[in-house]
């Protein structure tokens, strides 16, 4: 979530993904569980393969 934090929405899910599993050394599952978790939660939203603002 803190990589989303300073980005301007929308984002591409596959680069946010690449990053947050390299550099947080995190897998795609759990990475897919956060983002499951964090739109649940209206934290985010995805559309079209894209991180958006859930307003």
């Amino acid at each position: 979530m803190r990589l989303l934090e300073n980005r301007p929405f929308p984002v591409d899910r596959g680069e946010i993904r690449e990053v947050a599993t390299s550099a947080y050394d995190i897998s795609p599952d759990e990475f897919d569980a956060v983002i499951d978790a964090a739109v649940e939660r209206d934290l985010i939203a995805v559309e079209n393969g894209q991180f958006v603002d859930p307003a």
